[in-house]
């Protein structure tokens, strides 16, 4: 079992088949900064990135910061998912792939995530 934030973090990576570049750009960072969070060079990942990466590599971030041996616990829901927003680089490079049906099946899925999201908070649907 990987003993540090670093080996988990590039067993993670290898694990989802990523490059360090893949995940650079998701985290909105430079390539070397990811390699420094796999060696260790980096002393304290912001925890901003630490919960962006939980939800790249579908895992709680208490299993990244090595708090917990479980990737997944019970509890942790369907919070810790892949970041893809409409208005997100990735998701305009992921729509060029998309046949037409697929983009407005997605996007509908949006539209009902967000107006539950509106409700949930006492806004208007």
């Amino acid at each position: 079992m990987p003993d540090s934030i670093g080996e988990r973090l590039k067993i993670l990576r290898k694990k989802h088949n990523m490059t360090l570049e893949e995940v650079a750009n998701y985290l909105n960072i430079g390539r070397p900064t990811v390699y420094k969070y796999e060696t260790g060079a980096v002393a304290s990942i912001p925890s901003d990135k630490i919960e962006m990466l939980a939800r790249l590599y579908n895992v709680s971030p208490a299993y990244i910061m090595c708090w917990s041996e479980e990737e997944n616990p019970d509890d942790m829901g369907e919070r810790y998912i892949p970041i893809v927003v409409p208005d997100s680089e990735r998701f305009v490079e992921l729509t060029k792939y998309m046949p037409v049906e697929e983009f407005k099946m997605v996007m509908a899925a949006f539209d009902k995530a967000d107006k539950r999201m509106r409700e949930a908070e006492g806004g208007e649907a």
